[in-house]
């Protein structure tokens, strides 16, 4: 049975860059986050049945969160790919394994390599709740943490506007990828200052991972 332990052994075996370590950890803390107010009623998704919102275990989304990237540094031609064959070889649920698969667009991977490596499709269509949050979470992070590192007092007042007019900012933490920036959210169905708003609290609650060495 795939687990957090597992996951954490995981990414200390494969994940050796600091960096990406990070990433993955905000990813996760913003992924479980958005699990816990979706259940809660604190954040409405439109489009989302009441069934499905009563299925959510946030653990579990916060496990997808962690090991989205858990090959980016290994196998950075092939990813997801590996980790997500991992992840099926290690008894990972559906949930996870398909919003690891899905959190990219067939755009960049055709651009990066193709879209099929070893006869599987690098990404696969966002069908469920988890995979949208997934894939509007993932480079907002990046953006949010790279804001902050320049205040300093890091997370702590930063507020949606200052990590708005840096999207706008182009020559700003260039690796970022507006267009996805905004077109997750919009996927996702919620608006980007309440969206930007849960996650610098989720963040907020692990600066020690984010701001140590």
């Amino acid at each position: 049975m795939f687990n957090r332990e597992i996951a954490e052994k995981y990414v200390e075996d494969n994940v050796k860059n600091i960096n990406l370590r990070k990433h993955m950890y905000a990813v996760e803390a913003c992924v479980k986050a958005y699990a816990i107010a979706i259940k809660e009623g604190s954040v409405k998704i439109n489009n989302a049945l009441n069934e499905d919102v009563s299925k959510i275990d946030p653990e579990e989304w916060a496990l997808a969160g962690l090991m989205h990237d858990g090959d980016w540094e290994s196998h950075p031609d092939k990813h997801p790919v590996m980790v997500v064959k991992w992840l099926k070889e290690n008894g990972a649920s559906e949930n996870i394994i398909n919003a690891i698969h899905s959190h990219g667009n067939v755009e960049w991977a055709e651009s990066n390599g193709g879209n099929e490596i070893d006869g599987m499709n690098r990404f696969i269509p966002r069908t469920k709740l988890l995979d949208k949050v997934l894939f509007a979470v993932d480079e907002m992070s990046g953006l949010i943490v790279a804001v902050s590192l320049m205040r300093p007092n890091k997370l702590m007042d930063l507020e949606p506007k200052s990590v708005i007019k840096k999207i706008k900012d182009k020559g700003f933490a260039k690796g970022v990828n507006r267009e996805d920036l905004t077109s997750s959210i919009t996927e996702l169905g919620v608006d980007m200052d309440s969206h930007i708003s849960l996650m610098i609290n989720a963040l907020r609650a692990i600066s020690f991972r984010l701001f140590t060495e």
